[in-house]
């Protein structure tokens, strides 16, 4: 047995881990698709062992179905993933919960958080579900590690953010949180919140270039309201408070991915998807000033080194 799942071991003898995934689908005909991504993810979730232990008690699937916000659910995908849940797992430690009121990014999470705590979880992974590969034995045994040397928040470097990452800038893509010292802190921000339709047009936006989308489709302009990267004000608040708290995790393995909404299928994910990449680390940086400091005020928060010994600082 290795060190990180040592240390893995010995905090699970002592907390129960849950997961969050957030869903939605804009339309009918991407409801199978994300139904089918959020599975696999699930799949993947409920087959992790720490040691001969089950490295998750509990998992959370979070449909956004409030109309109004843009980014929110068609109406169907609950009730497809409850399906599916019940075919190929009745019994099993997950829920399907669909959140009525809030946005994808604060609300929701904030309301997931708050039901594992609840149920006696004092940490909850959040996970994108297209980007389910990364969660393996070895990367979710290194958050587990990194919280019980006394992290209170972890996220693994993936390819896609990994210069962010590194850098303290832990995305919810794939992180890990101590729930008690996130909400100490005031949880997830509703300052980083998407803003409801009838708002939108007062919204600040970002105008950036894509270089993806200007290489497959000529013109790379895109446009993103400042909002999302949720993690940051939270995260420059507890390197304020408690210091070098903030752990990277280095991914380990092969055939791991980010992967695109199928534009044929889905394309305002798609292209959501496009915008939120081109624009996350300007949003990053308004949203750290908005607490008064630069990005880079979160390596201050960094532990020295990545949980493989790494020194990323």
């Amino acid at each position: 047995m290795n060190p990180d799942e040592q240390d893995a071991l010995k905090l699970l003898e002592r907390n129960r881990v849950g997961a969050l995934l957030r869903v939605f689908a804009f339309t009918p005909e991407a409801v199978e698709p994300q139904v089918s991504s959020a599975m696999s993810a699930l799949r993947r979730l409920l087959s992790l062992r720490t040691g001969d232990r089950p490295s998750l008690s509990r998992v959370d699937f979070l449909v956004s179905s409030d109309p109004d916000f843009e980014d929110t659910d068609c109406g169907l995908t609950a009730g497809r993933l409850r399906e599916e849940v019940h075919k190929h797992f009745s019994g099993a430690p997950v829920s399907v919960l669909e959140i009525k009121k809030g946005d994808i990014y604060c609300m929701l999470l904030n309301y997931g958080i708050a039901n594992q705590l609840e149920d006696r979880i004092p940490y909850s992974i959040v996970l994108s579900h297209p980007a389910s590969s990364y969660a393996t034995e070895e990367n979710v045994n290194g958050l587990l590690s990194a919280m019980e040397r006394r992290a209170r928040v972890a996220g693994v470097a993936i390819y896609e953010l990994k210069e962010l990452v590194e850098r303290g800038a832990i995305a919810n893509t794939f992180a890990i949180w101590h729930n008690k010292s996130l909400m100490t802190v005031g949880g997830f921000d509703l300052r980083a919140a998407k803003p409801p339709l009838h708002r939108a047009h007062l919204h600040e936006k970002i105008t950036g270039l894509s270089k993806t989308k200007a290489a497959r489709h000529g013109d790379g302009t895109i446009e993103y309201h400042v909002a999302g990267v949720e993690e940051i004000i939270p995260l420059v608040r507890l390197a304020r408070f408690f210091g070098k708290c903030i752990a990277v995790v280095l991914p380990k393995g092969e055939g791991m991915e980010w992967k695109e909404y199928d534009e044929r299928v889905d394309p305002r994910a798609y292209h959501r998807h496009l915008a939120k990449l081109a624009t996350k680390e300007e949003r990053q940086r308004r949203m750290a000033k908005a607490e008064g400091m630069e990005l880079e005020f979160l390596a201050n928060g960094l532990l020295n080194t990545a949980m493989d010994g790494t020194k990323i600082v």
